[in-house]
């Protein structure tokens, strides 16, 4: 099981506490509006950038989307940093 996130010493001690450890893979938390593709299109933009994902673990409710990311570097989630909010809404055809 992983917690995430966790923010600042209160929380740290306890994750601790009840037994977590911290992770070695970076990760990001990525939130906005669902829409049809969009995970599909940043696993592609992520692709395109040469970014590997060692996980992706993503959920809806209503309209709203989070997910959390993890990669195998920390360069990787950076680049993801900068690539994610850029992804627009495709035009339509």
């Amino acid at each position: 099981m992983e917690v995430f996130p966790v923010d600042g010493p209160t929380q740290e001690a306890a994750a601790r506490k009840a037994g977590f450890e911290q992770s070695d893979t970076p990760c990001r938390r990525v939130d906005g509006e669902d829409r049809k593709g969009l995970g599909a299109q940043m696993a592609r933009a992520l692709s395109d950038a040469g970014i590997s994902m060692a996980f992706c673990v993503a959920q809806t409710v209503g309209r709203k989307f989070t997910a959390v990311i993890g990669f195998l570097t920390e360069e990787d989630a950076a680049k993801a940093t900068k690539i994610i909010p850029g992804l627009r809404k495709p035009a339509k055809k």
